[in-house]
């Protein structure tokens, strides 16, 4: 079990060193991507107590005192990659594509809290 604040620092941690310095340093994408991360930051505290209450929030492991199964959060999210990744548009960063390795980095970087 791990709590949201690690999960937060975790997914900010992230998108930092796996997506925004991958993006040509001064560019709209990057511009984008920070300002993505900033409302995430702000606003995450919000969100995490309103998913508290969620009941597919609770089948991934997140229990109603704020701390979450990454083990089983994790596994979830593994298998619901397809074997080609999984593909998000985004605006203005265009396609990106997650594999499960990538669940595999960010786990790893939110138990380094």
């Amino acid at each position: 079990m791990v709590s949201m604040d690690m999960v937060q620092r975790g997914i900010n941690r992230y998108m930092e060193q796996e997506i925004i310095s991958r993006l040509p340093e001064g560019s709209l994408g990057r511009f984008a991507a920070n300002a993505a991360k900033y409302v995430f930051v702000a606003r995450s505290g919000n969100a995490m107590n309103a998913l508290a209450e969620n009941p597919i929030a609770k089948a991934f492991g997140l229990t109603a005192d704020g701390q979450l199964d990454i083990d089983l959060a994790a596994d979830a999210a593994r298998e619901s990659i397809p074997d080609n990744g999984l593909k998000v548009d985004m605006p203005v960063l265009g396609r990106m594509t997650f594999h499960r390795g990538d669940v595999d980095t960010l786990v790893r970087m939110i138990m380094e809290g």
